[in-house]
């Protein structure tokens, strides 16, 4: 994934290019770190709604978002991109995965690991936390082998492999409430050139197919479920008119029907959210800007602008009252988290990464 909720249908779509600039810890390499690439690639409310969290590259930081103080920052956390994060159910920790495949569980109070690491074999593209950040569903691939989908519990702090499936490729995921489902797209390759643009349901406990969701306009990126389960939303985009465009489709989980396509980005979608009470969905694109849809009526209700860079992600609070953007991919002042009162598209703050 990501808002802590994961889906039971878990989506899964195109990874970002790593460029990974920190020495190997595991070798024993001291050398200093080489200028890393700024951004926000994932942002989580605390079930209380008092905190936000944060993922950067190889740091984590914890918001008292209300104030715009920063509470803590994590930054033995991994070497790579930083999403998701999650908060445990009390509020006392924080769950963060690196795309190297690193998982810590941290102390909010102390700053301190509070689990047990895990090692960086099993590379991880995208992941999902349960509400309660016991269980985490992510995709990857351990070095020279195929992707796969595995299975992370904070009681053991260990992988094992997702029953019944096998994924050659995929790029984020999303999950749904009861877990029974998986939602998956992969990258194309030379037998299915358009693979990118399908994202294929799957019953998790027997590997069968339920559903191919081919219709979409461009390459998926990511992946949301309603809060009911009933809705699975899709970003994609690409080139229209030899100009780049961004859509978000909306999918009946039962019937397998679109829904809608909500158009309107000026460039790719890279994240997309439901708010917890089902009304809104967010999405935030290449374009900088981060719109609000309104799911009963597929109504484009407003536009958020004020980033300086690509939207990398966005989360509502619990109560489905504030919105958190988070952007990056551009120079360290673009790197900003931004906040939003949703009921009028209000900034209401901005955080700063130090």
């Amino acid at each position: 994934m990501r808002r802590i909720k994961l889906c039971s249908l878990l989506a899964l779509c195109s990874s970002l290019s790593l460029i990974l600039s920190w020495p190997d810890a595991r070798t024993g390499a001291a050398a200093l770190r080489a200028q890393a690439p700024t951004g926000v690639y994932s942002v989580a409310f605390s079930q209380d709604g008092r905190l936000l969290g944060s993922g950067h590259y190889a740091v984590a930081r914890v918001w008292d978002w209300a104030t715009g103080k920063e509470r803590r920052a994590f930054r033995d956390v991994g070497y790579g991109y930083v999403q998701p994060v999650a908060f445990t159910a009390d509020g006392q920790g924080l769950v963060t995965t690196t795309t190297d495949g690193s998982v810590r569980l941290w102390s909010i109070e102390t700053g301190n690991l509070a689990g047990v690491p895990v090692g960086e074999t099993f590379q991880t593209l995208s992941a999902a936390f349960s509400m309660d950040a016991k269980v985490m569903v992510a995709n990857g691939r351990e070095p020279g082998k195929g992707g796969e989908v595995r299975r992370w519990e904070a009681a053991t702090g260990k992988w094992t492999s997702h029953p019944a499936v096998e994924i050659s490729a995929v790029r984020a995921v999303a999950r749904s409430k009861e877990g029974r489902t998986l939602a998956a797209g992969s990258p194309p390759s030379s037998e299915r050139p358009d693979a990118e643009r399908e994202v294929v349901l799957w019953d998790v406990g027997t590997g069968q197919v339920l559903r191919r969701f081919t219709e979409h306009p461009g390459a998926v990126h990511a992946a949301a479920f309603s809060p009911d389960g009933r809705i699975l939303a899709t970003a994609s985009g690409g080139m229209r008119d030899q100009r780049p465009s961004g859509e978000v489709c909306l999918w009946s989980v039962a019937s397998g029907e679109r829904l809608g396509m909500l158009a309107g980005h000026a460039n790719e979608v890279e994240a997309v959210a439901f708010s917890p009470d089902g009304r809104f969905l967010a999405s935030g694109s290449r374009d900088r800007t981060v719109k609000l849809w309104e799911v009963a009526t597929r109504r484009d209700v407003r536009t958020l602008s004020g980033h300086t860079a690509p939207v990398l992600a966005v989360g509502f609070s619990p109560n489905s009252q504030t919105l958190a953007s988070g952007a990056g991919r551009g120079g360290p002042d673009d790197a900003v988290i931004q906040l939003w009162e949703v009921a009028t598209g209000k900034a209401i703050g901005t955080l700063r990464p130090r």
